[in-house]
């Protein structure tokens, strides 16, 4: 799992400017990538950190952050993963939440 977090990001981001008709996002493609990118690598970077052996107050803020980036940033991405009427019920992304607290 680990060297799939470190990858997963390039090829997100490759892959999404590869699905485009046009030699360059357009201004709203380019945003919509942007937020989505960034919601994947706050996410990546959350568990990337969370497999540190111990932890600081600072690598505790750290965590908060990016959970609050992911957050912040997920709903484009879900809304385009749950099309067609699909719910949003993921149990785990809720059960993170509390990670910072436990440590």
């Amino acid at each position: 799992m680990r060297n799939f977090a470190r990858i997963i990001l390039g090829t997100f981001t490759a892959a999404l400017r590869r699905n485009t008709n046009q030699p360059r996002p357009t201004g709203g493609q380019l945003q919509e990538f942007n937020k989505a990118i960034l919601c994947v690598r706050s996410l990546t970077d959350f568990y990337l950190m969370t497999q540190y052996p111990s932890h600081t107050d600072e690598t505790v803020s750290y965590l908060r952050q990016y959970l609050q980036d992911f957050h912040e940033t997920k709903d484009e991405l879900v809304d385009e993963i749950l099309k067609d009427g699909a719910h949003y019920n993921f149990p785990k992304i809720h059960l993170i939440s509390h990670y910072a607290e436990q440590i």
